[in-house]
């Protein structure tokens, strides 16, 4: 290959290179020397089609005296604050780009000016920033209807990322408007060599684009996993609890089309020896028993460190390293839930619920509730309601997949015509509180010690065609008092 074709490669492979990294290696492979010749020509190429500043961020306590700055010097206009992105005034540029203020959201955030780079794939780009020595401040978090964001610090600087669902197309856009531009004709330069001309030059430029178009690798296989010890509990008409089970269980949530090939866990002391998890369809699971008291799952599974192991398609993790322990070792499971069901501000029976009215679940207090603080995921709140023939009919949301309940919630509403006439439902609430949580090669995890309440509901009216067993089965593997009844297992 000619040194100017050799050049034309690497000026799209090198800016590549530079935010992706392989979804299966724990390596970031970097030139000692990068040539001189070509390093320009890249620095060029990514600025004109790869790094677009999507959105600024400047933090201050003077916000009203900043917008009105920034309008009189650049001539935008800032609207009302915007809740998702922290009560923020925005204004937009002519470029499409956004600039915000807010004021700190905690007594100890400093004032800062932070970009958010529009990326293609930001958990590669996230990858990248930490092969490279970045500290990731945030993870990939879901803001609902702006996007996903991450910072990571570098040499004492704050840098941010921003995946819009358009952002491929954006960047796809400006790589083929810089394509576009180059000239293709057959020429001689300088030691009589194609100057990325004919049908080697157009050749090499195709292929190095359609190597930049294809994205970064990333992995696309995993969700989210998680590894909980729990207390479960029934609760009857009267809104007394009975105490069920203790609980030891791990999954691992897969994407779409996703897949393991290999799946284990290993913990302290009595549990070294490797433990499989088995498939469920869309997730792996571990199923570590059930116990009649804390003592009995603590002296089972003991809390300290626990290491999974997890091989896909698209990653690999042989280290992922988890705690699962609270303050001083101990476990710190949440008091136990107490719900009440209401309609029309008024407490009703769980046995007598109106279809055709709105109906509101509500929970005692989360004893232990707060929020992350890696930054990772924030404790959660689960309800979950079942028909009678085990369908899941409303859910509240899972992390990592969209929207979902965290610990400050003290109710949700079910609509009006969600649940039929004459039927029985099953239900529960659960306080999953995070003890430990990390992003590794983009795969989120956390451990929790967590509490759940089962709950049964009928609805008033004539019954629906639909026909029920004489015993509902169980919502999930720690509804035990059910699972007899229907020659349900724990696996």
């Amino acid at each position: 290959m000619n040194t100017l074709a050799l050049r034309a490669v690497l000026l799209f492979v090198v800016p590549l290179s530079i935010v992706c990294t392989p979804a299966v290696s724990d390596t970031f492979a970097r030139p000692e020397r990068p040539l001189p010749d070509v390093r320009e020509s890249a620095r060029e190429f990514k600025e004109d089609s790869a790094v677009t500043v999507y959105y600024l961020e400047i933090v201050t306590p003077e916000v009203d005296a900043t917008c009105d700055a920034l309008e009189k010097v650049h001539g935008v206009s800032f609207g009302e604050p915007i809740a998702e992105l922290g009560q923020a005034r925005t204004a937009t540029s002519e470029s499409g780009g956004r600039v915000g203020v807010r004021a700190p959201m905690r007594e100890t955030e400093e004032p800062v000016v932070r970009p958010y780079v529009l990326v293609d794939d930001i958990e590669a780009a996230v990858d990248a920033a930490r092969a490279a020595g970045g500290e990731i401040a945030m993870p990939p978090t879901e803001i609902p209807g702006q996007g996903k964001f991450a910072i990571y610090i570098l040499g004492g600087i704050q840098h941010g990322l921003w995946h819009v669902a358009s952002a491929g197309n954006l960047l796809r856009s400006r790589v083929a408007d810089r394509y576009a531009s180059l000239d293709l004709s057959p020429r001689r330069g300088p030691m009589s060599e194609p100057r990325f001309g004919g049908m080697w030059g157009r050749w090499v430029l195709s292929s190095a684009l359609l190597l930049l178009l294809s994205g970064c690798s990333r992995q696309s296989d995993i969700s989210f996993l998680v590894l909980v010890k729990s207390s479960n509990y029934a609760q009857d008409p009267e809104g007394d609890l009975e105490l069920l089970n203790y609980h030891f269980f791990s999954e691992v949530f897969l994407r779409p089309g996703g897949s393991l090939t290999d799946a284990s866990l290993t913990g302290p002391d009595s549990v070294k020896n490797p433990m499989k998890y088995v498939s469920r369809g869309d997730n792996y699971y571990f199923e570590g028993g059930h116990f009649d008291s804390e003592e009995e799952v603590d002296q089972a599974y003991p809390n300290g460190s626990y290491l999974l192991r997890l091989t896909a398609p698209t990653v690999q993790l042989l280290d992922y390293k988890l705690e699962l322990e609270g303050p001083e070792g101990a476990t710190d499971i949440p008091e136990p839930i107490v719900v009440s069901f209401w309609q029309d501000d008024t407490r009703i029976d769980p046995s007598a619920v109106d279809p055709a009215k709105d109906l509101a679940v509500r929970w005692s207090a989360y004893s232990n509730g707060t929020e992350d603080p890696r930054g990772v995921v924030n404790d959660m709140i689960f309800v979950v309601i079942a028909d009678c023939q085990g369908e899941r009919i409303f859910h509240t949301g899972l992390p990592f997949q969209g929207e979902y309940l965290t610990f400050r919630a003290t109710e949700v509403l079910i609509g009006s015509g969600l649940l039929s006439p004459g039927q029985p439902y099953s239900g529960f609430v659960e306080f999953p509180h995070v003890v430990d949580s990390r992003v590794e090669r983009g795969v989120p995890g956390f451990t929790s010690f967590a509490t759940a309440t089962y709950f049964d509901l009928r609805t008033t009216g004539p019954r629906a065609d639909q026909a029920c067993p004489g015993s509902p089965p169980p919502m999930d593997t720690g509804q035990t008092d059910r699972m007899d009844s229907v020659g349900v297992g724990p696996d």
